[in-house]
Formats: structure tokens, sequence, C-alpha cells
């Protein structure tokens, strides 16, 4: 769990940069308009970024229940790819979908990822013919489309990560 525990810290280091003010929160959020004139770096400087205290903790909190869920099952290398995958699925979604001057920011999109790639695991090892699992699963998609819908909140970054952790599940599995 090394992994999900040093990315945990690194996003909570970061936050406390931005409000202490050393880290300029425009300056390295998701805006598709500078990521598309090669400001590159802002894919994964945008998902270390949050929002307020609430953000980082559900952020944070989400992350280590599936982290620590898929990081031993994975193991290291896999894992990376996945979290990989979710940084450039969802900020890839977020460039190419969303309006060009937005800012986006938040570790949710590669989150989405882990759930997606979990989804992938429970369909490959049958594990979601179990009733209750199903329902769960249901359930957690429903409360988290909901919530991708309201304002301020990044749907494209969402589905990018739940996409593309998806597949990547699909094909690990």
């Amino acid at each position: 769990m090394i992994i999900t525990y040093l990315l945990i810290g690194v996003c909570i280091v970061v936050y406390g940069l931005q409000i202490s003010g050393i880290v300029n929160y425009v300056d390295f959020s998701i805006i598709p308009t500078y990521v598309l004139d090669g400001q590159w770096y802002r894919l994964i400087t945008g998902a270390l970024l949050h929002g307020g205290v609430y953000h980082i903790a559900m952020n944070m909190i989400s992350f280590y229940n599936l982290g620590s869920f898929l990081e031993p099952i994975l193991k290291t290398k896999r894992y990376l790819i996945l979290l990989l995958a979710g940084l450039i699925g969802s900020g890839g979604f977020v460039v190419f979908m969303s309006q060009q001057n937005s800012m986006t920011v938040g570790f949710s999109g590669v989150i989405f990822s882990l759930f997606g790639c979990y989804v992938a695991w429970l369909i490959k090892t049958g594990n979601i013919r179990d009733g209750m699992v199903r329902e769960q699963v249901t359930r957690t998609l429903i409360t988290n489309a909901i919530i991708s819908l309201m304002p301020g909140i990044s749907l494209f970054g969402h589905l990018g990560g739940l996409i593309f952790g998806f597949i990547y599940g699909i094909i690990i599995f």
C-alpha cells in the first residue's frame, strides 16, 4: 500500500502548499486551452490540487478505500499503470470534452479509474453475480452519477477515469 499512502501524502502536502499560498491554483489546474498549448504537466498537477478541505478529505478517503483493495491485487507496476491511465483518461476527457477555458482540479478522476477497474475485477471474477455486491455497485454508480452532474463537479473527469479504469481492468484481469 506504499503507493496509495505516498500519493495521499503528496496530495496533502500539495494542499498545504495551496492554502499557504505557495502554490497558485490557477497556474497548475487543468485548463484545456493551456494543456492543448503544450502545458501537459497540468494533467498531473491538476489532479493533485483540491478545491477545499471537504474536497480533499472525500477524495483521499475514497482513494484509500479503493487503493487499499486494488494495490495488493495489482502489485506495483500494474497499479501504477492504472493510476497513469486514470490521469490520462480523466484529464484527456476534460481537455477534449469540457469548455476550453474551464478549470478542473482534484484526484477524483483517478479514483473513478480505480472504481472502473474494481468493477472489471468483479465481472472477471464472477463476484458481480452476488446480489449484494451488484446492488452496492449499482448504488455507488448512481450516487456518483448524481454527484458528477452537480455544478462545479467535473463530469468528464469522472467519466474519463471510469472508462479508462474499466478498460484497463478488463484487459489485465
